[in-house]
């Protein structure tokens, strides 16, 4: 157990300096989030536009100002792709190094739990920087849950952006899906002022960012609680989670005979 606990931290302080090593990423980690939470600000207008909120058994409508949505939403976008691209640099770079490592005794779960540990670290980090910057602009009836939401939002696209960095073996590809899915959930569909006029909303229900989404709006505008997307962003976390353990496991099982 001991002998376990030290391979993961040291699994953990390698990602870190991996991180550490991309000074670019690492500063694109702060500066994305301020800049397109800065022109949200800047831009959006005081009309109230009324919005659906989601929960089990019932759908909410509420007035909120055009900033208001507008800085939530964008909030969310940035945070789940950049955790995404981010989950994709720790799993994809260096992958061969990582077999070589469990070629030599490593054990597959070890990798993946001491990597996913320090993703959750950065996911923390970003939540806490993006919850700051929002508080001081507008008013957060459930700030402890409302941030939450983000922590919820960043691992669901982690484990995401962990599984097809894993699954491609070009980088390109990898950041490609990331944004195509990004870009389609949380940067369109998941953009309250669309899903609340759309037509057809049952494919919006089932797409990852979905009820992490919800669980972030619902507790900013509102004092209600909506554990049902706190579950429902749960049980998106452990597909995902077990998503990403077959495929490692897949990818390196012959690895031991080598």
């Amino acid at each position: 157990m001991n002998n376990s606990m030290q391979i993961l931290l040291q699994i953990y302080i390698l990602s870190a300096r991996e991180l550490l090593r991309n000074r670019i990423g690492l500063i694109l980690l702060f500066l994305i989030p301020g800049f397109f939470l800065s022109i949200a600000i800047w831009t959006a207008g005081e009309g109230a536009l009324p919005i659906k909120l989601f929960f089990q058994n019932q759908t909410e409508i509420i007035l909120v100002t055009q900033q208001k949505v507008s800085l939530i939403f964008i909030a969310a976008s940035v945070s789940g792709f950049l955790t995404a691209f981010y989950a994709n640099i720790l799993f994809h770079k260096n992958f061969e190094y990582q077999k070589y490592c469990i070629s030599l005794g490593l054990k597959p779960s070890l990798m993946i739990i001491g990597k996913f540990m320090f993703f959750i670290s950065i996911v923390i980090v970003m939540a806490i920087f993006i919850s700051v910057i929002i508080s001081l602009v507008i008013p957060i009836e459930q700030k402890l849950y409302s941030f939450a939401g983000f922590v919820l939002l960043g691992v669901v696209y982690g484990a995401y952006g962990g599984i097809v960095g894993v699954i491609n073996k070009d980088y390109m590809v990898a950041l490609l899906l990331i944004v195509l899915l990004a870009n389609l959930d949380i940067g369109w569909l998941q953009n309250p002022v669309f899903y609340s006029y759309a037509q057809e909303t049952e494919i919006i229900h089932w797409l990852p960012a979905f009820y992490p989404s919800q669980f972030i709006l619902t507790s900013t505008f509102t004092n209600l609680n909506n554990y049902w997307s706190v579950l429902m962003s749960f049980l998106y976390i452990l597909s995902f989670l077990l998503l990403l353990f077959l495929i490692m496991y897949l990818k390196t099982r012959n690895l031991y005979h080598e």
